[in-house]
């Protein structure tokens, strides 16, 4: 899931979300169930709790060094278009059917609006757990989680980051969060010609 609320026309926020996903799918095993955004299972817990966090912030040190999680407010919004992003014709709507997995009767609302071009007024709220370089900007969002409640988008956005986090390696965190640039580097001295001696704040001497 991407989202974008800078640019002003529709087409420019559907192709700045578009470069995110395709990012996304060329960084992470997308054969590897683990590297999609998953659901909670029906009866389990709804918030998120501070001992959440610390699990995530736990398990993403154990794999890459000087990153920082954080969770932000969840942003509210309204729905006003889906789309499957697959180029496989289907009469299935997949992104429906999540929809309705989300919010039980609120695809039926949905459709009657987009038949006469117009929206349902119900707010939704975005979650993200998300993860960064110390002292970059760049953020990749680890869980995300979507839903008519602040709390219920939380525990989504918790659950999906827990699950994504056992693929989140340093060579993912480089593609998708830019390289640790205060690493130290690796570098050599160059090997000293024979017979050559140096010592610092003096000249080179020959010796025989």
């Amino acid at each position: 899931l991407a989202h974008n609320r800078v640019a002003l026309r529709k087409k420019d926020r559907e192709r700045e979300c578009t470069k995110d996903v395709m990012m996304q799918c060329e960084s992470l095993q997308l054969d590897d169930p683990k590297a999609w955004c998953h659901i909670p299972s029906p009866g389990n817990k709804t918030q998120a709790t501070p001992d959440d966090l610390d699990r995530i912030r736990t398990a993403v040190d154990s794999r890459c060094a000087r990153m920082v999680v954080e969770f932000p407010e969840p942003m509210a919004c309204v729905v006003v278009a889906t789309c499957a992003f697959s180029d496989r014709p289907s009469n299935a709507e997949p992104d429906l059917g999540l929809l309705e997995r989300l919010d039980p009767g609120f695809v039926e609302q949905f459709r009657e609006a987009r038949r006469v071009s117009g929206l349902v007024k119900k707010q939704w709220y975005l979650a993200t757990v998300n993860v960064r370089r110390e002292g970059s900007s760049n953020t990749f969002a680890l869980g995300v989680g979507l839903g008519t409640d602040r709390e219920s988008s939380r525990a989504r956005a918790i659950h999906a980051a827990e699950v994504r986090a056992a693929l989140f390696t340093e060579a993912v965190a480089t593609k998708l969060c830019g390289p640790d640039t205060a690493a130290p580097a690796t570098a050599t001295e160059p090997a000293a010609e024979p017979g050559a001696a140096h010592t610092e704040g003096a000249p080179a001497a020959a010796t025989s």
